[in-house]
């Protein structure tokens, strides 16, 4: 069972298995949901925050996904605070009109009441008129900066990536205000609050934006954390990928891979009390956690 998990997971199996094709995604995000629901949880305090990092729809048979989307499907003007950030100008436009849409309630652009330097600012009230669902046309880093973000070569607006590595280094980049994530929930009045999810799929600055993080992360407010692995979490893969005629490893072992890679990820992780899954694919579509913690790991998972 792991090992054709493992298999769906990195694999194509000729039905196109990136990123949440599988809907695999979105039924961790509803499992999660059930499972607050059936824990029957309390809080003193006010209702979690749910953040998806890397925001913009993405087009699978059928039509447009958004976890946004599926955030706000499953948790309420009530029971969470949503919060999407998503640098891409295009991308954006359509996550307003998506969002706007799907719920039945436009998302108004903000005005000068919230405005910052970091990028344009869109919010979907709830009844009272407080923000529901919060979406900032900007990046998440580890620092708040100016930054250059560029599409990768030959590829659309949800390539987009701060890593130069994936072509911010050409010349078809433009700058963009970064923020951390620690900052932005201070900001908005959330700092203390729960942050149940943290969703990043940012094109290979993952571990930057965990790193904005780290306050809330380092106070064990974010249980849960769900990211994209791929190839371009590691600089050194993605190199000896596109070396020609060369099969040369990037490293002997994991191990020894310069700069960020999922051995790194799940180390990083570990001394932060988290256990590190590869979500993969089962039998009949069924989610399947890989474990790639502790006694699980094993240098094979590294892709």
């Amino acid at each position: 069972q792991i090992a054709r998990a493992h298999a769906a997971y990195f694999l194509t199996n000729g039905r196109s298995k990136f990123w949440g094709a599988g809907f695999h995604v979105e039924k961790l995000i509803n499992a999660l949901r059930d499972a607050e629901l059936s824990l029957g949880r309390r809080r003193a305090a006010a209702p979690p925050v749910l953040v998806d990092v890397g925001a913009a729809p993405y087009n699978t048979i059928g039509g447009d996904i958004s976890h946004v989307l599926t955030m706000a499907s499953l948790w309420n003007e009530s029971s969470a605070t949503i919060l999407g950030f998503e640098p891409g100008v295009h991308p954006f436009s359509r996550l307003k009109d998506f969002i706007g849409k799907a719920v039945g309630r436009p998302a108004r652009d903000c005005g000068t009441d919230c405005a910052d330097d970091a990028g344009q600012t869109a919010n979907v009230a709830s009844s009272d008129g407080q923000p529901w669902v919060v979406l900032r046309n900007t990046p998440l880093s580890n620092t708040e900066r100016t930054v250059q973000i560029a599409n990768s070569p030959g590829a659309g607006d949800n390539t987009a990536s701060l890593e130069r590595n994936y072509g911010v280094a050409s010349d078809r980049g433009r700058e963009v205000r970064a923020v951390t994530l620690d900052n932005e929930l201070r900001r908005r009045g959330l700092d203390g609050r729960e942050v149940l999810l943290l969703k990043v799929d940012v094109e290979g600055h993952e571990l930057a934006v965990l790193r904005g993080a780290d306050k809330a992360i380092g106070e064990g407010r974010v249980p849960f954390i769900l990211l994209e692995y791929g190839d371009k979490m590691s600089p050194a893969i993605w190199g000896a990928m596109k070396r020609r005629n060369d099969a040369t490893p990037a490293a002997p072992t994991p191990a020894l891979l310069e700069g960020p890679s999922l051995f790194r990820l799940q180390r990083w992780a570990d001394g932060r009390g988290y256990d590190t899954y590869l979500l993969g694919e089962g039998d009949g579509g069924r989610p399947v956690l890989v474990g790639a913690t502790g006694r699980y790991w094993r240098d094979s998972l590294e892709g």
